[in-house]
């Protein structure tokens, strides 16, 4: 099964038109393969100073903006979240589940209100990055991201408010 034929296709620009220019998340828990890894050591600073592209290099030309009406590609506004990379394993706890979705779970409630959507991912990026099974295996998360603006989700009831 392909995510993207069998899936995300069915709700894209051309598929459903109703959908175009509407934000659209997929969250995919699940194992992309077999492969494990330990991890490696980072270190807390870099050892050589960053490089520096010369202007020249750096600049990219934009292009004009269009007077005809807006046109996007039809595989825009589409987000992708899964649990691990491909070709390695998703973790989860027998007890709290698995570390994608509660670490996503937790940071939405977190930072909803405040962050969007991309940022929000990269906190839980960050989160499964830190932890480790009893073994020591490690997982990392990663996005598609082909949304057009960022993407703000506000909770239905702030903890100031009266219900």
């Amino acid at each position: 099964m392909s995510i993207e034929d069998d899936i995300v296709a069915k709700f894209d620009g051309a598929n459903c038109p109703n959908l175009r220019g509407k934000p659209k998340l997929f969250i995919i828990q699940a194992c992309q393969g077999v492969e494990e890894t330990i991890g490696q050591c980072v270190p807390d600073g870099p050892d050589d100073p960053p490089s520096v592209l010369p202007a020249s290099e750096s600049a990219v030309s934009s292009p004009s903006p269009s007077k005809q009406s807006k046109k996007t590609h039809e595989k825009a506004d589409i987000l992708m979240a899964y649990a691990t990379v491909p070709g390695y394993k998703a973790w989860r706890n027998p007890d709290s589940g698995t570390w994608f979705i509660r670490d996503f779970v937790v940071t939405m409630c977190k930072h909803a209100h405040s962050e969007h959507i991309v940022e929000i991912l990269t906190k839980v990026r960050q989160r499964i990055s830190e932890r480790h099974t009893g073994a020591g295996h490690v997982q990392m998360t990663k996005d598609d991201n082909r949304l057009l603006k960022k993407w703000y989700f506000l909770p239905l009831y702030s903890e100031d408010s009266s219900r």
